[in-house]
């Protein structure tokens, strides 16, 4: 998809990126959604969805977090969808991150290379390879960078970032905006100067590329401003208007659709990023209005139709409220939380990306747990459990158990635990309606049951918590 941007971007500098299965459904005329966890696998305890495509497929990262600093640390890249979960995109060596997927499952971002230097990447979703984009090199030394990060792709596998591109003396290394294709390789976008040699001219980021080739970001201009620009193979860098009322503020263009439509913010003062929206690359940029709530914002997904989504916070300082919010010309800012169940445990955060279903992931905090989401999926409904009633006493150390079938799913998952919380039996069984346990102790003990259902899309909350005195302790 389109959206490539940093996470909330206090300065240029710090731009590196702080940056299941989903289906809007209408109830009465608000649009509600349900969220899917996107849950780390053995071996990391938190996630983030980063982008989706328009067939619902998912990058991201898992990781750990180091207890002394709070830092994220063993970032694995990853892919998921619904029918299918999650599976672990291959690295160079080291950590990876994935940040954006297009229709054809090749997926961008970074991994660290055999020199433990972060560089961008081109994965094969699908036939899980990964490729190398690296660094930029200077024309003049042939000397190369060493670090990268992509951030953007198209539909044919054009990529756009940032890479490292040291200057002529060799005295200073900036990153620059770059484009990449597989057929041949990377180029310098440059900055909107050429005043300084020896500062390679500033640095630039490029964020997204849209199927037409056009690549937007931001650039230090011939007096050092951060200023958005629109790159195309024709024309080369140009810079996007700005509002003339914060026009010493750091300018981002972050996201492009196929209809030119550039969404971004503009850094007025530390902490308070203001959301804007170019209707075109000659249109005056357009302010969106904030609820009083939240009054800052940035924008880093946008989808065909000029839907748009990112993070918002409630004030100017450190520790401030962050929520994910939906934007569109007709209902104007949402905050996402508001088009959940207020009791799903949530805390959306950060709205990293949508696509042309209007399916969004991003990241926030499930009961305190750091998880990336996906929004819209609806899966099953709980089973009703049939048998053994509350509270029956059973012979033995063989148990069936029934349940009823649930409308659309196609795989249950039994469990039977004791009062200490330890698992006597937890298993999914298919598409049954009922299971036969043995081994179970014949001490009269209480045992508790419950069943999940799931379908293609995901799987049904749990369902409601039984128990039964299992034999006569005889």
């Amino acid at each position: 998809m389109y959206s490539q941007g940093s996470g909330r971007s206090k300065t240029l500098f710090i731009l590196s990126v702080v940056l299941c299965f989903l289906f809007l459904s209408t109830v009465a005329s608000a649009q509600q959604y349900r969220v899917t966890s996107i849950e780390p696998p053995f071996g990391y305890t938190a996630s983030r969805a980063m982008g989706i495509n328009n067939l619902g497929e998912v990058v991201g990262r898992f990781f750990n977090t180091d207890p002394a600093t709070g830092e994220a640390v063993d970032r694995q890249a990853f892919v998921w969808d619904g029918t299918n979960g999650a599976w672990l995109l291959p690295a160079l060596s080291g950590e990876s991150s994935a940040w954006a997927v297009n229709d054809n499952g090749f997926a961008t971002g970074f991994s660290h290379n055999n020199l433990a230097n972060q560089s961008a990447v081109l994965w094969d979703a699908r036939s899980l390879t990964v490729t190398e984009i690296g660094a930029l090199t200077n024309q003049t030394t042939n000397v190369r960078g060493d670090s990268s990060t992509a951030y953007g792709i198209n539909l044919y596998e054009e990529v756009v970032g940032s890479a490292d591109i040291p200057n002529d003396t060799g005295t200073f290394t900036p990153f620059h905006a770059f484009y990449y294709n597989p057929t041949d390789g990377i180029f310098d976008v440059g900055t909107l100067t050429t005043d300084w040699p020896e500062w390679a001219n500033g640095f630039s980021i490029a964020y997204s590329i849209n199927n037409y080739g056009e690549t937007v970001g931001i650039a230090h201009d011939g007096n050092w401003n951060f200023l958005p620009f629109i790159d195309d193979h024709e024309n080369g860098m140009q810079v996007l208007p700005v509002d003339p009322a914060y026009a010493d503020g750091e300018w981002y263009a972050v996201v492009i659709n196929d209809d030119g439509l550039i969404g971004g913010h503009v850094i007025a003062a530390p902490n308070q990023s203001l959301p804007y929206y170019w209707p075109d690359k000659s249109s005056a940029p357009v302010k969106i209005t904030m609820p009083s709530g939240f009054p800052y914002g940035e924008i880093y997904g946008i989808n065909s139709h000029g839907k748009m989504v990112g993070i918002m916070w409630d004030r100017a300082e450190e520790g401030a409220t962050e929520h994910a919010f939906i934007f569109d010309l007709q209902n104007g800012v949402r905050d996402l939380n508001d088009l959940i169940d207020s009791s799903s445990g949530w805390i959306l955060n950060f709205a990293r990306e949508i696509n042309d279903s209007s399916q969004i992931v991003g990241y926030g905090e499930l009961n305190g747990e750091k998880r990336g989401f996906a929004l819209g999926i609806t899966p099953p409904p709980a089973p009703v459990l049939v048998s053994p009633p509350d509270g029956s006493n059973n012979s033995g150390t063989s148990v069936t158990f029934r349940w009823n079938e649930t409308l659309g799913a196609s795989d249950y998952r039994l469990y039977v635990k004791n009062a200490s919380g330890e698992f006597l039996f937890n298993g999914w069984l298919g598409d049954v309606t009922g299971y036969t346990v043995t081994g179970l102790p014949d001490d009269g003990g209480l045992l508790y049951w419950a069943v999940y259902a799931r379908n293609t899309a995901g799987r049904s909350p749990r369902s409601q918590q039984w128990t039964f005195t299992n034999g006569s302790g005889s």
